[in-house]
């Protein structure tokens, strides 16, 4: 089964992706390999119509580019931010970008065949409404794919290193404490981290979300769910811990939520 774990070159990149613009394209790249690959084994990507939902600077795309995936015309990204299309359409100047927000997508009812979600759903101030639009957009049968970090895990408030020092469970703290710490440690950013941060820090913004609540929203605006995964978060997947995790989760479902560092679905519309 696929992985959203990153090891060797990949971690590295991963870690390095903050230095600059072409860093964090490249390790979009490598998360856009990943998730083509789990594409791959549940439908056909040859001559579909994909849209990537919060393209950020496009590396999915290139992803499915470099393979061949997709009907070319018919690969679009949208994002709410307008300097991350930007960037998009001067490296892509074939490919269709729009600035858009994932709750009122600017395409026709069932026009797309695969639409994309990769670190988006929490982000969203209505998620109900932004599956909406996916089930509208989608032709019948059409996939989407969701990943996402459960809030309540080690990093579901997206602060982690390299912005700051490893606390996971920080964003458990009251908001006041951890805006002071990350102050002090926001000297320390560089421009990337401040661009891609400052507006999210500590997930001030973020709606929480969880695995139980995604399915709720899933099977609320009929979806099926095909394809579930959920992996371990640091320090959970240390070996000395990991059996103990697996273990306590298996006999107390809910602890997955604390658990986990990210939740991976593949749902079909109805």
């Amino acid at each position: 089964m696929t992985s959203l774990i990153y090891k060797g070159a990949d971690f590295r990149a991963y870690k390095n992706r903050f230095n600059s613009e072409e860093d964090y394209f490249h390790f979009e790249i490598i998360k856009g390999r990943k998730i083509v690959q789990l594409l791959k084994q549940h439908t056909a990507l040859d001559g579909k119509s994909i849209l990537d939902v919060g393209c950020g600077y496009g590396g999915i795309i290139a992803a499915l580019l470099e393979r061949n995936h997709g009907n070319k015309k018919h690969i679009r990204g949208i994002d709410i931010n307008k300097k991350l299309i930007s960037f998009c359409k001067k490296r892509f100047p074939n490919q269709n970008f729009l600035v858009a927000d994932a709750q009122n997508i600017p395409l026709q009812d069932s026009s797309v065949d695969v639409a994309l979600l990769a670190d988006v759903i929490e982000h969203v101030n209505n998620p109900r409404f932004c599956l909406r639009e996916i089930h509208r957009v989608l032709k019948n049968g059409g996939i989407a794919y969701i990943n996402f970090p459960p809030y309540y895990g080690p990093w579901g408030g997206h602060l982690k290193p390299p912005l700051i020092p490893p606390v996971p469970y920080i964003h458990y703290f009251p908001e006041r404490l951890v805006r002071s710490y990350i102050r002090r440690r926001k000297k320390n950013w560089t421009p990337m981290m401040i661009h891609l941060n400052s507006s999210a820090t500590k997930g001030f913004n973020l709606n929480k979300m969880t695995i139980l609540r995604i399915e709720k929203l899933i099977k609320n605006n009929r979806f099926d769910i095909i394809y579930k995964k959920t992996e371990l978060a640091m320090p959970w997947r240390l070996p000395a811990i990991k059996i103990v995790a697996q273990i306590l989760q298996r006999f107390l479902p809910p602890l997955k939520e604390v658990f986990s560092g990210t939740c991976s679905l593949l749902v079909r519309k109805k």
